[in-house]
């Protein structure tokens, strides 16, 4: 039954608002707060069950969903006014497993309210009027990703909006940054971390632990305010291509925080104390598009990480293990692209949304929460992997092993073989991982430099082979051996030593010629002496004269 995406609950008037029409008058002639709300659907009037009642609508001057069966009463105490968008139904009676319960309709304004919500006044005047009518349920959105969280340069923290919230110094947030971060609620990525939701009061990402929900400071006053907020998750582990790195909690006030730089001011007092895991938080876009797309190894599709691997027709869940990153333009068509794909929040998978396609179960994708994306054809960019199609029985955009790779060309999710056959030829484009340190191969050394003695280090010589080191200060040669083991590693102690800002160097020669070289800065080989004998012990220094000087 198809639904209508794009709703949120305002936290000063109850509504339910659109987000597809202009943005609405909500009470006091000010603007709708739906900041830290949930994502919802509406259904769309048709073909329906006898518990959907038609009748709602979107009304273009508040955006609320009003029944349009009386003129009601608008934020300017006007009525009413609906264009002709789709017709829309609201299910009474039992809630859906995937609905909301809490729902009332108000006799005087005529708009659907929640009663989740504290504020009960109505655009008529005085409280809502809830007692007539039924109890209805709403379909929400109970996984998905908020792409609009915002950094805070004064405070260090994540911020849920432009506005929202108050710093440590109970100013507003200095979202001075250019980058937005995609935070995912409800599910994630594998390795992700729960426990974190967004605190009403200082609109900053926030950790939560079970037994102790409000331990965190916040710069509203009192403790974090997270009841009712979503259940966020935040990725562990160095950032991949298209995320950063440097995020930590601070085990003070309880919020995420980057620490790339110094630490921020912690409203617990003093600065932040970040803990010891390593996070990352995904950027919303970059320059290739939105990021945290992989290829499944089984099935070959392009799927999302964002809620999770995602269920595969071959192997149970999507294997992203051996995929690259990659990045996919939203927002339509890229230059000499095509647009019309979506992603499907059942299967993760990037669907082309022009014809329904089989799904995980061979039920229809289930696209409606997804916005607009393109994938590139005759002009991909210079680091665009080709060789990808769109399947004509899944509609999902696959690419088969190349050659070498081993598997097939994948499986549709009814159990045949994708079809390829008479499609267009597309490109995705693979994000640049971080730099791969080369593994050092051949003599190398390690030295350390120490009062008590000089360390050499040597990895990389001849199994067994024997070691001759020799160090040159000046005119002074001192020489030593010794074997390396199995694995061509040795270590090797030079003592005495003494001190000599001039330095020294070092020459390690293996019985095959093998040579490696270092450098000593600080300390080389002292003379050792003699056996039995004592160390020089230096004349003391005189007492002084006690008395004037003369």
């Amino acid at each position: 039954m198809e639904q209508q995406a794009g709703w949120r609950v305002c936290r000063r008037c109850q509504g339910l608002i659109s987000t597809r029409v202009p943005p609405g008058g909500c009470l006091d002639q000010d603007m709708h707060d739906f900041t830290f709300g949930a994502d919802y659907r509406v259904h769309v009037t048709g073909a329906q069950a006898p518990d959907l009642q038609p009748g709602w609508s979107a009304c273009t001057r508040c955006a609320r969903l009003v029944f349009t069966g009386a003129p009601g009463v608008c934020h300017d105490g006007a009525p009413h006014e609906h264009a002709p968008f789709t017709a829309l139904s609201v299910r009474f009676g039992t809630a859906a497993d995937d609905e909301e319960a809490g729902w009332r309709w108000c006799s005087r304004c005529q708009c659907l309210n929640d009663t989740a919500v504290g504020s009960r006044r109505c655009f008529a005047g005085g409280d809502h009027d809830l007692s007539a009518g039924h109890a209805y349920s709403v379909p929400v959105v109970r996984a998905g990703v908020q792409t609009w969280w915002a950094w805070c340069s004064e405070c260090q923290g994540v911020v849920i909006t432009f506005g929202a919230g108050v710093c440590h110094d109970g100013e507003q947030h200095r979202l001075t940054g250019v980058e937005l971060y995609a935070v995912p609620f409800g599910a994630g990525s594998p390795g992700s971390e729960g426990g974190w939701q967004a605190c009403t009061g200082c609109g900053l990402l926030s950790q939560v632990e079970a037994a102790d929900a409000a331990a965190g400071p916040c710069a509203a006053g009192g403790p974090h305010a997270l009841t009712g907020a979503l259940a966020y998750r935040v990725g562990t582990g160095p950032a991949p291509p298209g995320a950063q790195g440097g995020w930590q909690a601070c085990v003070a006030c309880r919020v995420l925080v980057f620490t790339g730089f110094d630490p921020g001011p912690c409203v617990a007092g003093g600065t932040h104390q970040p803990d010891e895991l390593e996070r990352h938080l995904h950027l919303s876009s970059v320059l290739a598009g939105e990021p945290g797309w992989r290829r499944c190894g089984a099935c070959h599709v392009l799927t999302s990480l964002w809620l999770g691997e995602g269920p595969c027709a071959v192997a149970g869940t999507h294997d992203l293990t051996a995929s690259a990153a990659y990045a996919v333009p939203q927002f339509g068509a890229p230059e000499g692209g095509e647009t019309g794909w979506r992603w499907c929040r059942r299967c993760q998978a990037l669907v082309q949304g022009h014809e329904p396609g089989l799904c995980v179960g061979t039920a229809p994708h289930l696209t409606v929460d997804s916005e607009l994306y393109g994938v590139h054809q005759s002009a991909p960019p210079e680091r665009a992997e080709r060789g990808w199609a769109m399947c004509r029985r899944c509609r999902s955009l696959v690419r088969p092993p190349g050659e070498g790779e081993p598997g097939g060309t994948g499986l549709c999710p009814d159990g045949g073989a994708h079809d390829l056959t008479a499609s267009a030829a597309y490109a995705v484009e693979v994000l640049p991982g971080p730099a791969v340190e080369e593994t050092p191969t051949g003599p190398r050394l390690g030295l350390t430099e120490r009062a008590d003695g000089v360390v050499v280090e040597g990895r990389g010589f001849p199994s067994a082979a024997a070691v001759e080191l020799t160090v040159v200060a000046e005119a002074d040669v001192t020489t030593a051996t010794t074997t390396a083991d199995a694995d061509g590693a040795f270590t090797h102690t030079f003592v005495p030593v003494v001190p000599d800002p001039a330095g020294a160097t070092l020459l390690v020669r293996a019985d095959d010629g093998s040579v490696a070289s270092g450098r000593l800065t600080a300390f080389v080989p002292g003379t050792p002496a003699p056996p039995g004998a004592a160390h020089p012990v230096p004349d003391p220094v005189p007492d002084p004269v006690p008395g004037p000087a003369g």
